[in-house]
């Protein structure tokens, strides 16, 4: 009936994709806060997406649309909704340079993992910045932002998002996160949401 057989092993990929979609209605209702919320929200799904696949008995098709699934994930959670918040927050053509910048570099960087990805071994290593990390640098800098002058506020962020799009292409790696590294990780993600809902009341 369906060009795909439902995989309850790909949830959380659609539910990372469904919360970014309510964090783009957020962020166009300039409650940045909530947007943030969302994006980190969807990160946090993006973190166990893969770990929950492994769990069930998938065939080699499944496992290459789990790839290909968790990228086109990845371009609404991690470049689509960031987009639209740094349009929001600075509606100037230079913002929209610089976000033409940052969604190359993204969709490039999420080309070249679906070219080296394996279905059957994960690598142990990123090559590049993976793509999430903008749902820890935006909200760090959503809360720095009442004491920075709001000309020198909108240099920082854009700069610091043409410097995120450059680690994303450039060759090095970093290791996974797993153990104390993803705890660390959840806590700083907790962290930070709690700092946006103390911001927006």
């Amino acid at each position: 009936m369906f060009i795909f057989k439902p995989q309850l092993s790909s949830i959380l990929s659609y539910l990372g994709v469904n919360i970014s979609i309510l964090g783009i209605y957020f962020a166009l209702s300039e409650r940045f806060e909530f947007s943030l919320i969302c994006l980190i929200a969807a990160t946090v799904c993006d973190l166990f997406d893969g770990k929950l696949a492994r769990m069930f008995e998938r065939s080699k098709n499944e496992k290459k649309f789990g790839i290909e699934l968790d990228s086109l994930a990845d371009t609404i959670n991690f470049m689509a909704l960031p987009t639209v918040i740094m349009l929001q927050l600075f509606n100037s053509p230079l913002t929209v340079l610089v976000m033409a910048i940052y969604v190359a570099c993204g969709i490039t960087r999420l080309g070249v993992f679906n070219v080296m990805a394996d279905e059957d071994k994960p690598q142990p290593h990123f090559r590049g910045v993976p793509t999430p990390t903008v749902a820890l640098l935006l909200p760090i800098l959503f809360l720095v932002r009442p004491i920075i002058p709001t000309d020198l506020y909108q240099t920082i962020s854009l700069s610091a998002v043409v410097l995120l799009a450059f680690l994303f292409v450039v060759n090095i790696k970093i290791r996974k996160p797993t153990g104390r590294a993803l705890e660390v990780i959840l806590l700083l993600a907790t962290m930070l949401c709690g700092g946006l809902i103390y911001a927006s009341l």
